[in-house]
């Protein structure tokens, strides 16, 4: 998968994405600090709902939709061949 620029498209309403934020922490009219991280969150239309909080959309540059579960089949493959 790979990362969406938030300038050519959005999430649809209620997807679960993965988000990543930049932004400026500006004191008094002075830069001071650069945010960036990377958050799941749940784009609601207006703005990305978080478990703790919220990002405004102006902040997350970029995004994709999380990835499916794992196989089970796969996890249990993987046991296996580990065991012997």
């Amino acid at each position: 998968m790979n990362w969406i620029s938030s300038h050519s498209a959005m999430p649809e309403v209620g997807q679960e994405v993965l988000v990543y934020v930049d932004y400026p922490i500006v004191w008094d009219g002075h830069h001071v600090h650069q945010i960036e991280s990377i958050d799941c969150a749940v784009w609601n239309g207006s703005i990305y709902k978080q478990y703790e909080g919220y990002r405004d959309a102006e902040h997350v540059t970029h995004w994709m939709p999380l990835p499916g579960k794992p196989r089970k089949e796969l996890c249990q493959e993987k046991a296996t061949s580990e065991e012997v």
